[in-house]
């Protein structure tokens, strides 16, 4: 068991999992297709058939603003954990 669990440490120690490139036109390509289903998608074209559908377009840029709030705290987390991940004083017990 211990043999295993060693093993698998070195295993992960020795993994690449953080490094990854992505072209700059992979990234065009994604930014151009979301800001597409953004633009294309209004909340103002939203059927009133169902109840509370009213609320959508006063609703929406708290929704927006939370949803971006969220991304880019979630991105600059990633990116914080990626790029301290060497320094001593960051991963505290290392």
């Amino acid at each position: 068991m211990a043999n295993s669990v060693s093993r698998l440490r070195s295993i992960i120690a020795n993994s690449n999992l953080m490094d990854f490139n992505v072209s700059k036109t992979t990234f065009i390509i994604c930014l151009l297709a979301l800001s597409g289903i953004v633009l294309s998608s209004s909340a103002f074209a939203q059927e009133a058939g169902e109840e509370g559908t009213h609320l959508i377009p006063l609703l929406w840029p708290y929704h927006a603003a939370l949803v971006s709030l969220g991304l880019i705290s979630m991105t600059s987390g990633m990116l914080t954990a990626r790029f301290m991940k060497g320094r001593r004083w960051w991963v505290a017990g290392s």
